[in-house]
């Protein structure tokens, strides 16, 4: 009798192991197959994020190369505007050989630093509006930079005709000299670059001499 009760409980022992043991292999064949799964999401999730970042990278590239590459010529305005408001403009409105009254004044100056020549100089006049700037706005020379024919960088005399900062809703006009690295005459194109501080790209101006 201890004999049948002791391969009745054994059997059914061995009968609970292997229950368990199915069930736990089919749990654990579930979970695989679930982490598996999670993986192949994670894995496709990654993918999905690291283009869309590089649509991203590459949109903001053109965008930046489209703001770089526009170029201003003679007599358009360039504006400066932050979300859709205007704060200030400013457009180059001559590049010429011809120098007025204070220009004739610097030709050939006792002073160095001062002096322009007719061989080597231009006048450059811009003409510049304040739209929404409470300080009042004046381009000071600073903010210029001029590129001659050679792409080298021209020295600007520090003398600007025309420093009115104004208020908003006024306009006025300014006018200075650059010395280049050459010889320089009409229709030789030069590039004038302008950024103050607050600016991340400059306007940049393109204009044949006169």
């Amino acid at each position: 009798m201890k004999k049948s009760l002791l391969v009745g409980f054994s059997l059914m022992s061995a009968l609970l192991l292997a229950s368990c043991s199915s069930t736990t292999s089919q749990s654990s064949s579930k979970d695989g197959s679930k982490i598996s799964s999670l993986k192949k999401d994670i894995a496709s999730l990654k993918s999905q994020l690291k283009e869309e970042k590089s649509n991203s990278n590459e949109s903001e590239d053109s965008s930046s190369a489209e703001q770089e590459a526009k170029t201003f010529g003679l007599n358009e305005e360039a504006i400066a505007a932050l979300n859709d408001k205007k704060y200030f403009g400013l457009k180059l409105t001559s590049a010429i050989k011809t120098f007025d009254d204070h220009g004739q004044s610097l030709v050939n100056s006792d002073v160095q630093s001062l002096s322009i020549s007719n061989e080597k100089s231009v006048q450059f006049t811009f003409n510049y509006i304040n739209y929404a700037d409470d300080e009042g706005f004046l381009p000071s020379l600073q903010y210029f930079t001029v590129y001659g024919p050679d792409n080298v960088a021209a020295t600007i005399v520090n003398q600007q005709e025309g420093q009115d900062s104004v208020s908003i809703g006024r306009s006025s006009n300014t006018t200075f000299w650059a010395n280049f690295s050459q010889p320089i005459k009409a229709g030789d194109k030069v590039q004038i670059e302008f950024k103050m501080d607050n600016q991340e790209t400059p306007f940049i101006f393109s204009a044949q001499v006169n």
